[in-house]
C-alpha cells in the first residue's frame, strides 16, 4: 500500500512540474529538480530512501537507501550528484543519482533538516531543528564550515536567486 502511494503521489509531481523548469536547490523540501528539468529526488522519510526519477519518462530510476528518516534533498549545481539531511543519523550523505548510490557522509549537529546549495554548487546550508543552527558546508571539500545560531525549531530555509 505505502508503495502504491508513492507511486501516485510521485506521478501527482510529476505532472505538476513537467511543464515547469524549477531551479535546484533555492529552497528545502522533500523533493527537488535539477536545474533543466529532467530528474527529480524525493525524501521517502517512512522508508529511509531517496527516490530518482526521470520526469519525461515518468519513470523511477533508482531508490537509494540513505539512512532513518531523510528529510531534505537538494542537487549540487547540475548534479548527478546531490545531498539529503538524515535526521536521526545526523548526517548528510551525498548520492549519485546516476549511479545509485551513495558517495560520501558527512556527520553535522544534531536532527539537520532543510537543505538548500548555491546556484554554483560550492556551498549548502543545512537547518538543525533542536540546536537552532544552520550549517554552512563547504561542498568540494565535504566540510563543516561554520554553524550560525538560528533559533530553536528551526526547519524551512532558502536562497534569494541573487
Amino acid at each position: 500500500m505505502a508503495r502504491r502511494s508513492l507511486c501516485f503521489f510521485l506521478t501527482f509531481a510529476l505532472s505538476i512540474l513537467s511543464p515547469v523548469v524549477a531551479r535546484a536547490g533555492s529552497s528545502n523540501s522533500l523533493m527537488d529538480v535539477t536545474p533543466d528539468g529532467s530528474r527529480l529526488l524525493v525524501a521517502n522519510s517512512d522508508s529511509g530512501t531517496v527516490t530518482v526519477m526521470d520526469t519525461a519518462a515518468r519513470k523511477v530510476l533508482h531508490e537509494i537507501a540513505v539512512g532513518e528518516k531523510p528529510e531534505g534533498v537538494a542537487w549540487i549545481g547540475d548534479g548527478p550528484i546531490a545531498a539529503v539531511t538524515v535526521y536521526r543519523e545526523d548526517q548528510v550523505v551525498f548520492i549519485d543519482a546516476s549511479a545509485g548510490k551513495v558517495v560520501g557522509k558527512l556527520h553535522v549537529a544534531a536532527e539537520p533538516y532543510g537543505i538548500v546549495t548555491t546556484k554554483d554548487g560550492s556551498r549548502a546550508y543545512v537547518t538543525h531543528e533542536y540546536p537552532g543552527v544552520v550549517s554552512e558546508i563547504d561542498l568540494k571539500e565535504r566540510k563543516v564550515l561554520s554553524e550560525m545560531k538560528a533559533g530553536i525549531m528551526v526547519r524551512g530555509i532558502a536562497l534569494s536567486p541573487d
